[in-house]
């Protein structure tokens, strides 16, 4: 009965831990992609002040 509760024990942390990990690298991705969007908007507010 001990190991019983045991297993769900360790296979509650395993998916866990996958599910910890799928969802930073979504998140990071997800950053990733904004720290671009904000990036080019960054150089073309550079760009279109040195037109000005």
């Amino acid at each position: 009965m001990v190991e019983f509760f045991w297993l769900i024990g360790v296979l509650l942390f395993l998916t866990g831990m996958a599910l910890g990990v799928v969802l930073g690298l979504q998140s990071q991705s997800k950053r990733r992609v904004d720290g671009d969007v904000i990036e080019s908007v960054l150089s073309e507010k550079k760009k279109f002040r040195r037109r000005v």
